[in-house]
């Protein structure tokens, strides 16, 4: 639904950016859990989603940063 949203209104990047940025945490929880806790993995997508977001606000208010191209750097950190 949350990805719906974006499409409509036309920042499916920031969907795409979010979705990749959730994954790592997801991997994190994977570890820390050692087996299939969907609890640890949900909570480890929910904390990096929301640090990918929060840094990436931070980083559009403190510099000439558009706000497309701060989530497409935060996107390929996620992603490496």
């Amino acid at each position: 639904p949350i990805g719906v949203f974006l499409m409509l209104r036309r920042m499916s990047l920031m969907g795409d950016a979010m979705s990749h940025a959730v994954l790592p945490g997801a991997a994190i929880g994977y570890l820390v859990a050692g087996s299939l806790s969907l609890t640890a993995m949900g909570l480890g997508g929910l904390i990096a989603g929301l640090s990918v977001a929060l840094l990436s606000g931070a980083v559009i208010r403190m510099t000439v940063l558009q706000e497309d191209a701060s989530f497409a750097s935060f996107y390929l950190a996620s992603l490496a």
